[in-house]
């Protein structure tokens, strides 16, 4: 038995190896076992509809079923290519009792197989026994396949609708549509005048007219043709986000249920061009019918023929054509490709994409499920030759490299997650109110079988949620891939989920289900920390529950499988939980725009599942030997280091001012603008001829032009493309290709989101939150006298976590600055020049570099304030007496550096998130008492102190490329670490560390507490704000009018009196 399971494991494999494509894996698995036999017929099931009576079957004893109704006429012939038609009468009784055809498409196998007949319009219906007779009708679940528009039907066994109707009192209809180049082709040739025809877009015309029949018919079934829900998976998704934007959609359904889709609709010219990636176009096609015609052509000859043919002449050689010839034109059977939802003004619109619809509120208004599975992009990445070592170069059977195999699928899959519900339940949220609700599927509960291990290789794969929906599990079941203790979780699962779908189709919300009794589906929130999407999974494995943002980074952090399979085998694997240095897109042709997103993921949340108690004092903290500590979990450690879109420290962030560029990089009115990025978002700058300073979204919102590219002119930025204009708050000035009524019509909804900016103390300050921006922080630096002030900033390459963890650990001077001398370390200041007095009269601004070496062990103490924490690190200096250098942290990101006595200059930094993996440390020179000297200004941009020397476009010209030119003689001889610059010193140790440092392998000890302390206040900050409460500071820009620095004590001098002795009385300063 075990042997046959391992074989239908392989078959699965094996199949999935030519389908893979929305649901084409588990579709073709369901067709790969034994068909049922043809069912008897029930007479008590007669019902009439247009075209005549049909008769169907039990399927099981609490539903009937009639499976192959056509429902239109045959798009056969000169119907090809032509928008739905009537269906004729037929004589009779008509048998419903086996699916109709598929419509034409690719074979499993491919190498150029195809099946299907054009003869495929067809639909299937299941409904409860006795509901056509008890005179109260039930909702339509109207169900539209996924498999990229290429592949797939209706009737397949996956899709049986038997449970999910008889079990929830609804009528479920599933069809087939055209597919391919058949259900989505338009050509000049083929141009009729009648929009319709001429749209291109036949396969949605199909659901559209399937949606016709169920309104004039499906009563006859016992189902409420005035409560209709469409949904779909994959294509099926898109097709259904397609309907909700389609006016001619409109009164045809009255909800909507959209998985794992993310509409895209591409305009009718972008459709006729040559050499479009992923697609082949509609000439090309052509082109290559023609090729295939004549061996003798080449591309360009086909070109050329085409362009020589009258439209006559090429609209009868396109009917002409066969289905399989026109398949294979396109590029060969199985999936190859998507076909293209089309902007053709008519069907769908052609000037704008569905979030921008739905925020113009120019859509179908109803309540709306969007969501998608954790792992949707581990589906096509198991097949990569990149990501996974292959029996026979065909069955997958180990991962390469399951660190970077779970990070880059799990980048990519957020940002399905980000384009197929958070960009569109954003706007619809805020165009219709609570109706709209979203969700994520997380279950991977699959066994491993040898050095298969289906949970890490496929975990919450894409299309596996199917099977939930619809409860057809049995599939699963004859395959064993589920343990049998896994087993009454798994179906727990399923009749949770059917029980919200059906009572979403009932109601329009989801609510508690259909039994009332599942967790509360709450509606999505637009508002930062809003718990909007529920997670759906075993409740061993955290259970079904409402999720804050759903980004699913958290329990591994890296996107590691999650189940107890899966958590054996990275206990014996070893996974650390290091990202890698690698976002290679394991299935590129596709997910493309996935892509690029993928930078902008949000992180992964886990949930409440197996919670540990925490220590009072450390909280985080797990074990503890001696004095050392392992501090945060893999899930804590995401949370600290994530900061885009949606995730907790984003929202952090977003609660903050921050810096964004350097004044002086736009040193003139209408100068270039420039490209920025900030927590993960693409951003342009530019100075208007006020000289006034806009940071707005890149993409103008007539084409998504890139405004990097256009010109500052005119008190705003013009696009290089049409020239559309924008101010610095985002407001459209001048569409000059439209008429002027038309222009002011469009000009509001044209507006370009921009980011409320301030300068201040010669740096461009962004507020990137909602809602009303707090006050500025009142540093010194920024309220001096330019003069008094220098401002710089370099680039790290890594997480901003650690390099601002860098400058708060204090007690690394002791090493990593130290100098040599003799094979000794000696304090720096005897190797950099310094003037050195031995005995009594050296001074404590020498001095403290020698204590700093002898002392390696400083005493910390960590005192919390109403904008941070004070970190005050003491070490034993001459004669009894202590040496204190005291650090403030301001949150969320700044650092005031010690190291000064109150002669000296001031110093600080702030971290400010490029993405995850990068940041700008913006540095600040300060004096209060007189203004800088042009030495000491030409010391710090040679990259003195915290200062580096950097590059024009602000690169350290020692950096990680490099190996920060790192000297091993100066390292033997003068220097612990062989690298020039103190700063240099902490970048690179920072950057050793990875792209994103893994805490969850640290072992901490007491002179880490100010490290300590930054993670835990940062952590609650993200709690304060996804809870609704002000994180610290935010409220509080007095508290940043602060400064660090060194100080000398006695020692039995309270802490306090140095402190008061150093800074004067702190207000709101208390223990840590």
């Amino acid at each position: 038995m075990r042997l046959v399971r391992v074989l239908l494991i392989v078959l699965v494999v094996v199949i999935a190896v030519v389908a893979v494509a929305g649901g084409s894996v588990w579709w073709y698995l369901a067709r790969v076992f034994e068909e049922p036999p043809v069912p008897i017929v029930a007479a008590e099931t007669r019902r009439t509809v247009g075209g005549g009576d049909v008769v169907g079957f039990v399927d099981r004893p609490d539903t009937y079923a009639w499976l192959g109704i056509p429902y239109a006429a045959s798009p056969i012939g000169p119907l090809r290519w032509r928008a739905p038609q009537p269906l004729p009468p037929w004589s009779g009784v008509r048998e419903s009792l086996v699916r109709g055809a598929q419509c034409p498409q690719g074979e499993i196998g491919g190498g150029g197989a195809f099946a299907g007949d054009e003869d495929c319009l067809y639909l299937n219906v299941w409904s409860p026994v006795g509901r056509a007779d008890s005179g109260r009708p039930v909702p339509v679940m109207f169900w539209i396949h996924g498999g990229g528009n290429h592949i797939g039907e209706g009737g397949t066994p996956l899709y049986n609708g038997a449970r999910l109707a008889g079990t929830h009192d609804v009528v479920v209809v599933s069809i087939n549509y055209r597919l391919g180049p058949l259900g989505w082709f338009r050509h000049p040739a083929l141009a009729t005048g009648d929009p319709l025809d001429d749209s291109g877009n036949y396969g949605v015309l199909d659901i559209i007219h399937a949606l016709r029949w169920v309104r004039d018919n499906v009563a006859a079934f016992g189902g409420d043709p005035a409560n209709v829900t469409i949904f779909g998976e994959s294509a099926g998704g898109w097709n259904v986000q397609a309907l909700m934007v389609s006016p001619l959609a409109a009164g045809l359904y009255h909800k909507a249920i959209a998985q794992s889709g993310g509409l895209r609709i591409v305009p009718v010219a972008e459709t006729l061009e040559y050499g479009i990636a992923q697609r082949t176009g509609f000439r090309e096609l052509v082109d290559n019918l023609l090729m295939a015609d004549d061996a003798g052509l080449d591309q360009s000859g086909a070109q050329a023929r085409q362009e020589s043919m009258a439209e006559d002449e090429l609209a009868g050689y396109l009917r002409s054509k066969g289905a399989l010839e026109i398949l294979a034109a396109q590029g060969g059977a199985g999936f190859g490709g998507t076909a293209t939802l089309l902007g053709d003004g008519h069907v769908l619109p052609d000037d704008l994409q569905a979030a921008e619809l739905f925020a113009a509120g120019r859509y179908n208004v109803t309540p709306a499920i969007f969501g998608t599975n954790r792992d949707e992009v581990k589906l096509f990445a198991a097949f990569s030759p990149e990501a996974t070592d292959r029996l026979f170069g065909i069955l997958p059977y180990r991962v390469r490299d399951p660190e970077r195999y779970d990070r880059d699928t799990g980048y990519s899959s957020d940002a399905w997650k980000v384009g197929a519900v958070d960009r569109l339940a954003i706007p619809l949220r805020a165009a219709q109110g609570p109706t709209v609700f979203a969700y994520r599927f997380d279950w991977d509960a699959m066994r491993s079988v040898g050095t298969l291990d289906l949970a890490r290789l496929f975990g919450a794969a894409h299309a596996l949620e199917i099977p939930f929906v619809f409860g057809t599990l049995d599939f699963l079941d004859r395959l064993g891939i589920v343990a049998d203790y896994d087993v009454p979780e798994r179906d727990a699962l399923s009749q949770t989920m059917m029980s919200y779908w059906a009572e979403f189709a009932w109601t329009g919300d989801p609510g508690r289900g259909r039994n009332g009794e599942q967790v509360e589906w709450s509606a999505w929130e637009n508002g930062a920390g809003a718990r909007r999407l529920l997670l759906l999974d075993a409740s061993s494995d955290g259970g079904v529950r409402m999720s804050s943002s759903g980004s699913p980074w958290t329990t591994c952090g890296h996107g590691c499988s999650r189940t107890r399979a899966s958590q054996a085998s990275r206990n014996t694997a070893g996974c650390t939980g290091r990202p890698s240095g690698s976002r290679t897109s394991y299935r590129r042709s596709t997910t493309l725009w996935v892509v690029e997103a993928a930078r902008r993921s949000d992180h992964r949340e886990r949930g409440p599942a197996r919670p540990r108690p925490l220590p009072s004092r450390l909280e985080g903290v797990r074990r503890r030997r001696g004095q050392e500590v392992d501090m945060l979990t893999a899930q804590e450690n995401a949370r600290l280091t994530q900061t885009g879109p949606g995730t907790p420290m984003g929202d952090v962030f977003r609660s903050y001012w921050m810096p964004a560029l350097l004044s002086r990089e736009l040193p003139e009115p209408d100068c270039p603008p420039l490209r920025v990025k900030l927590l993960g978002e693409d951003l342009v700058a530019f100075r208007d001829t006020r000289g006034r300073v806009g940071i707005v979204e890149p993409a103008c919102t007539h084409r998504g032009a890139n405004l990097f590219f256009g010109r500052v002119e005119e008190c705003g930025i013009r696009c290089a493309y049409h020239g559309w204009k924008f101010d610095v708050e985002g407001r459209c000035l001048e569409i000059p290709t439209l008429d002027l009524d038309t222009a002011e019509r469009v000009k509001p909804k044209a507006a370009l989101r921009a980011l409320e900016v301030r300068e201040f103390g010669d740096v461009v300050w962004a507020w990137m939150g909602e809602g009303d921006a707090p006050e500025l922080p009142q540093f010194e630096f920024a309220t001096l006298p330019p003069e008094h002030r220098h401002v710089s900033k370099k680039f790290q390459q890594c997480n901003w976590a650690q390099a601002c963890e860098g400058g708060l650990d204090t007690a690394h001077f002791s090493y990593l600055h130290a100098g040599m001398r003799g094979g000794e370390k000696v304090g720096l200041h005897e190797v950099m020049g310094m003037r050195r007095i031995d005995g009594d009269n050296e001074p404590p601004s020498l001095a403290r570099y020698r204590w700093m070496i002898e002392d390696g062990r400083p005493e910390f103490t960590v005192l919390e304030h109403p904008a941070g924490l004070l970190l005050c690190a003491a070490r034993q200096a001459d004669d009894g007496a202590r040496y204190w250098r005291m650090t403030q942290f301001l949150m969320p990101n700044h650092s005031l550096a010690p190291g000064n006595f109150p002669e000296d200059n001031n110093l600080g930094n702030t971290w400010v998130p490029v993405d995850d993996e990068s940041c700008w440390i913006f540095c600040y020179c300060w004096n209060p008492d007189r203004p800088l000297t042009d030495k000491e200004v030409e010391r710090m941009e040679q990259g003195s102190g915290i200062f580096a020397e950097v590059d024009e476009h602000y690169m350290p010209v020692r950096r990680r490329e490099n190996d920060y030119l790192i000297d091993r003689t100066l390292q033997r001889e003068q220097s612990f670490t062989g690298i020039v610059g103190i700063s240099e010193q902490d970048q690179a140790i920072a950057d050793s560390q990875g792209l994103i440092a893994d805490r969850t392998r640290e072992l901490l000890g007491q002179t880490d507490l100010g490290v300590v302390r930054f993670r835990q206040l940062a952590l609650q900050a993200a709690k304060d704000r996804s809870e609704g409460r002000t994180p610290k500071g935010v409220d509080a820009p007095g508290g940043y009018h602060v400064r660090s620095g060194d100080a000398m004590g006695g020692p039995a001098d309270a802490l306090r009196d140095v402190i008061d002795g150093r800074f004067g009385v702190m207000s709101g300063l208390a223990a840590g």
